[in-house]
């Protein structure tokens, strides 16, 4: 989801941007809220713990526990205004793809005079990743397991590759809805038939960049999604089966690839947790 405006410096005093940027906000506020649907959620969690190493079982035992709160984070943005702006990065604004000037910066941009909004989805991803390696050192079983769900829900979001584009909605290029069409509709429809491949989880000893390549790599895929939206709409505003059928010929291997690689990301991270925990030992 977006949950807040980007307003560029346009040379107008302080007091008039305000005054912008409080009418944006509540324009803003009525726009759609943006996730994967929990069957989306779902299938990055259950994809990542199935393939844990055994000595992760505990994840095993656990899954329903993980999934039944793999919406907390979006539940949160209703109470917390600065949560809506970790679950999304703008890569556009680091320059041009591939975005190398994002490694640049180890904490979000800091945010001055109305400036484009970055989003904060990489670190956020990083931050619950330290706190679930401190709840695993202290043993503290429920807190790694509602971190867990966390750590999941950020990862599946940047599996999404809508979540790492300023055109997030297809606002700029004449896709207008695309987010809610791809994110929750087609994958309403053809959860069923997504497959997640085996895998083995690495280490991952750089996490900040592991997280920021695995976004810029989902971030190439937006443009073969706004293409297959124009393939499929054989009518203007006519979103109905024919629709969908045409998209997910399209788009069913670039949507198996979103969540295979989320999946493995989660898995790896929960893997490098328990490493750097090195305590977390018990089943």
């Amino acid at each position: 989801m977006k949950s807040e405006p980007r307003l560029r410096r346009t040379g107008v005093s302080a007091s008039t941007a305000k005054c912008l940027f409080a009418v944006c906000v509540f324009i803003f506020a009525a726009q759609p809220v943006f996730s994967w649907g929990r069957e989306g959620h779902i299938i990055v969690n259950e994809g990542a713990i199935r393939n844990l190493p055994y000595g992760m079982v505990f994840f095993v035992k656990n899954i329903n526990f993980i999934n039944k709160h793999v919406m907390d984070p979006d539940l949160r943005k209703s109470e917390d205004p600065d949560e809506g702006v970790r679950h999304w990065i703008d890569m556009e604004y680091f320059g041009s793809f591939p975005y190398r000037d994002i490694f640049n910066f180890k904490n979000p941009p800091v945010e001055q005079d109305y400036e484009e909004r970055s989003g904060k989805l990489p670190w956020a991803i990083v931050e619950v990743l330290g706190e679930l390696t401190a709840a695993m050192e202290n043993t503290e079983k429920k807190k790694i397991l509602f971190l867990s769900a966390d750590l999941g829900h950020y990862v599946g979001d940047g599996g999404n590759p809508l979540h790492t584009t300023e055109n997030y909605d297809g606002q700029w290029s004449g896709n207008q809805g695309i987010h809610g069409r791809f994110e929750s509709e087609l994958i309403k429809r053809y959860s069923s038939v997504v497959k997640i491949d085996s895998f083995s989880v690495v280490y991952v000893k750089d996490p900040l960049n592991f997280v920021l390549e695995y976004l810029i790599e989902s971030n190439s895929r937006v443009s073969r999604i706004l293409k297959a939206d124009n393939n499929a709409c054989w009518e203007p505003g006519i979103y109905d089966d024919y629709y969908y059928d045409r998209m997910w010929n399209e788009l069913e291997e670039l949507t198996n690839t979103c969540f295979q690689k989320a999946s493995f990301v989660f898995a790896c991270l929960l893997y490098t947790a328990r490493i750097d925990s090195g305590t977390f030992k018990w089943k």
